[in-house]
C-alpha cells in the first residue's frame, strides 16, 4: 500500500493499492467530499494539466537536446 495526498492538493493522505483500490481512515472521506464541494478538485485538475504540460515541455527539451548531440557527434568536423 502507498499513501498518497488525494487530489494531489487536498491534505488527505488516503491509502491506495494497485490491486484493491482507496483505503479511507477515519473522517478522510468527509473532509475529500467536504473538499470537492469546495471547488478545489477542479483547481487541483487545473494544477494537474499545468503540470502535465510543463512536464511534456521539459521532455521535448530534452529530447531535442538529445538530438543535438547525437548529431554532433555523428557530424564530421575539421580540425
Amino acid at each position: 500500500m502507498h499513501r498518497r495526498n488525494y487530489g494531489r492538493r487536498s491534505g488527505v493522505l488516503v491509502d491506495t493499492c494497485r490491486d484493491h483500490g482507496m483505503w479511507f481512515d477515519l473522517g478522510e472521506l468527509d473532509t475529500i467530499l467536504r473538499w470537492i464541494k469546495a471547488s478545489d478538485l477542479k483547481d487541483a485538475k487545473q494544477w494537474e494539466h499545468r503540470r502535465q504540460k510543463r512536464d511534456q515541455q521539459v521532455k521535448e527539451f530534452l529530447d531535442d537536446i538529445d538530438r543535438r548531440s547525437e548529431r554532433w557527434r555523428t557530424t564530421k568536423r575539421k580540425v
